[in-house]
């Protein structure tokens, strides 16, 4: 029966689907009306509400808002306990959101977590697996599994699927009976034992199986002190174990390896943990279905304190691993042979006949010791005989010699070398053999020639004059018959050519030239080349920076003449042109001298601009600017030579004029009178005023030249003598550039 532990008087109406127990005793169930999650203590038979939330739509899901699913299953898993895992059904189902449609989802569970209660998508299962899942559970191995319905109408769970809980990738295990609820069960909360058949190996005398035994520890706390015994049956024997004694246990006597059994006693296993191992074991073949199932012992948290192990490659519970020999799965043993033969004779295998080159295989019934079937394999190359092909030609009345035979007489002869291949093979020599007759063969070089200065050697001999030239040879022709080799030799003239190298002359420039010229002797066209460069057309080498230089000519006729050390030289080097002064800095008015000095004919000289100056095809010209100007000298000079020279003068325009503040007009001859006096730079005086002390004008000139005493004041007015006073004086002033001066100031008159 039942037994009430609780209930919860907050939650009315409860509606719900979906419920687990996590490992650690916490009893959720998802209540529909509210879309939350109530968290009960449940352990010890205590009740008590642990917490609650409102699930909640993962953003990244394409969802948002309240968690508005009724699910029909939700489940913790084993191995991370605050992790829900549920299903959305894959068809329209009220409002639920299609986005999520036929997806894996999991729900944190885990109270502390800032995202308690958010419920995120793993992946879809895909429809035509599942469409409608009302159980979910997991394995002690942390396995998803699914018990459910891949079709909706009309919906029949009967569908076992083992699902990815970190993609949503589902295959199918299986199909059952058909549940008609929306529930299922299990418990991966205790120790499983697993072992099956990974590799089967039947031969005639003897079998080979590997199993593989797993054991994992999902309960809700540590176990200590098991044992492990697995009995081989048969009279099989243990091979190998990999890896041995992964639990650390200690190996009981008269097992292991080269024994029958296997015992590991008193080893522990941590909770969540969980170990794999093979067992190889070989034994006498026989047909039948042979079974073998392990079992923990010495485990407190169960009924009988022992697990038998489970095979899970079938759905039976507790059911032991089973491999089945029947006869078609016996093989009797493979020989191979290896052999070869010449092409004119064959292989004899058990009175059977071969004579091409292949695979053949031959079944020997009932051949092996234990009456097995047995096979050989033939592995026949036949090797061709080999042909050699020889073409000679000898004189006549002499013969050529093979395998012993003298041949004489022209045409095609075969001889036959017995057991002579590198296969033990007869080979063929088919001969192909002329007659020559004895006779003087006269070869001629006509119209042979070498260039000026060369010579042929034709068998030891030195040929370098023109004319006929004989060499016999006795015995010298093919086949030992005598010849006579006649030379017709003709010499090229010696080639004749004249190259100038034009020097570097111009300053400033960086490349002279070679030229050849005159027409060479021999047969045209004639090409050049420089430094043993590229061979050209046209005769001339331009843009040649200074060295030496070697130039070869070829004529058509492939002669070929050679000069050396033709220098380029850089006169340009050893010419100058300069000026003692080219900057010139002088007072508006002064005169400048210019000057050119060169080691070289100057053909001509242009100054640039020409104003100013008192020639402008001269060396040495004299200037008087009223600004500042650059003057440029370019000089002519050589084949087409120019260098240039730039002058710059700088004008000081601030006129130099003196107009003296006192004078004593006394008739001493000293100061007395009072004039401008200025520097060359001063044209004219345009006016000169001075006033008494009342404003009145005592003297006033006009448009005369400055430093002339001539046109200034004396002291008079009006032809009379001025008393001693301070005057004041305005002059207006008209320098040589057109510029004008006003000048004021006060003029004291002394007696």
């Amino acid at each position: 029966g039942f037994t009430v532990v609780g209930s919860e008087p907050s939650v009315f109406n409860w509606e719900t689907g979906a419920g687990d127990c996590s490992p650690d005793g916490i009893y959720a169930v998802h209540h529909r009306g509210t879309d939350r999650i109530y968290f009960y203590n449940v352990l010890a038979n205590t009740f008590s509400l642990d917490a609650d939330v409102a699930i909640y739509w993962d953003p990244a899901s394409g969802n948002s808002g309240p968690c508005d699913l009724d699910f029909d299953e939700i489940v913790f898993d084993p191995q991370i306990p605050n992790t829900l895992y549920c299903y959305q059904r894959n068809y329209s189902q009220f409002s639920e959101p299609d986005a999520t449609e036929g997806s894996l989802l999991k729900i944190d569970a885990d109270k502390n977590s800032p995202t308690f209660g958010m419920v995120s998508v793993v992946g879809q299962i895909p429809i035509e697996i599942m469409r409608h899942m009302g159980a979910m559970f997991f394995d002690s191995f942390g396995t998803l599994f699914g018990y459910g319905s891949p079709t909706i109408n009309p919906v029949v769970q009967n569908t076992l699927i083992s699902i990815d809980k970190n993609t949503g990738d589902a295959t199918t295990v299986g199909v059952g009976p058909g549940a008609s609820g929306n529930d299922g069960c299990s418990c991966p909360f205790n120790v499983d034992l697993l072992k099956e058949v990974v590799e089967l190996d039947v031969q005639c005398d003897t079998t080979t199986i590997v199993y593989q035994i797993s054991i994992a520890n999902n309960s809700f706390a540590p176990v200590t002190d098991i044992n492990f015994i697995d009995q081989i049956p048969y009279n099989g024997v243990i091979t190998a174990i990999l890896p041995d004694n992964p639990m650390g246990g200690s190996q009981g006597i008269g097992s292991g390896v080269g024994f029958s059994s296997i015992i590991y006693n008193n080893f522990d296993l941590q909770q969540s943990e969980t170990f794999v191992f093979q067992v190889y074991v070989k034994m006498p073949t026989l047909l039948g279905t042979f079974p073998n199932q392990a079992q923990l012992t010495g485990l407190t948290n169960t009924p009988t304190g022992i697990v038998q192990s489970d095979d899970p490659t079938t759905f039976a519970f507790e059911d032991p691993a089973i491999f089945t020999i029947q006869g078609d799965d016996i093989q009797g043993p493979i020989e191979d042979i290896f052999a070869e033969i010449c092409d004119d004779d064959f292989y004899d295998l058990n009175g059977e006949i071969f004579n091409s080159t292949g695979t053949f295989t031959q079944v020997i019934q009932n051949g092996s010791v234990l009456g097995c079937d047995s096979t050989i394999q033939l592995n026949l190359l036949v090797n061709p005989t080999p042909t050699e092909p020889i073409s000679a030609t000898i004189c006549r009345g002499s013969s050529f010699i093979l395998n012993g035979v003298a041949y004489s007489t022209d045409g095609i002869h075969t001889e036959t070398f017995q057991a002579a291949s590198s296969h033990g093979c007869d080979s063929t020599v088919i001969l192909d053999l002329t007659l020559v007759d004895t006779l003087i063969t006269v070869i001629s070089f006509v119209d042979s020639f070498l260039c000026p200065g060369d010579s042929i050697l034709i068998d030891g001999q030195v040929f370098n004059t023109a004319g006929t030239h004989e060499i016999f040879y006795p015995n010298g022709a093919m086949a030992g018959c005598d010849s006579l080799l006649v030379i017709d030799l003709f010499i090229e003239e010696e080639l004749t050519l004249e190259i100038t190298a034009n020097p570097i002359y111009c300053i400033g420039d960086e490349f002279g030239s070679i030229e050849v010229n005159g027409g060479p002797n021999g047969s045209a066209p004639f090409s050049f080349s420089l430094n043993g460069g590229d061979f050209q057309e046209t005769n001339l080498f331009p843009n040649l920076t200074p060295g030496l230089y070697t130039v070869e000519i070829e004529a058509a006729n492939g002669c070929t003449a050679t000069f050396e050390n033709i220098e380029v030289e850089d006169i340009s080097q050893t010419l100058y042109i300069f000026s003692q002064q080219t900057e010139f800095e002088i007072d508006l008015g002064d005169e400048v001298f210019l000057n050119i000095t060169a080691n070289f004919p100057m053909t001509q000289i242009t100054w640039d601009p020409d104003t100013y100056l008192s020639c402008n095809d001269c060396p040495d010209p004299s200037a008087i600017p009223v600004d500042d100007i650059n003057y440029t000298a370019t000089v002519l000079y050589g084949n087409d030579c120019i260098a240039d020279i730039e002058f710059f003068i700088n004008i000081n325009n601030r006129s130099q004029i003196y107009i003296p503040n006192v004078f004593s007009p006394n008739g001493d001859g000293s100061n007395d009178a009072v004039t401008i006096f200025a520097s060359e730079g001063v044209d004219l005086i345009e006016e000169f005023m001075i006033f008494d002390r009342w404003g009145d004008t005592v003297f006033s000139a006009e448009d005369f030249p400055p430093n002339d005493l001539n046109y200034g004041w004396d002291g008079t007015f009006q032809g009379k003598l001025m008393q001693p006073a301070v005057f004041a004086y305005f002059a207006r002033i008209l320098r040589i550039d057109g510029v004008q001066e006003l000048r004021k100031g006060d003029i004291t008159l002394l007696r």
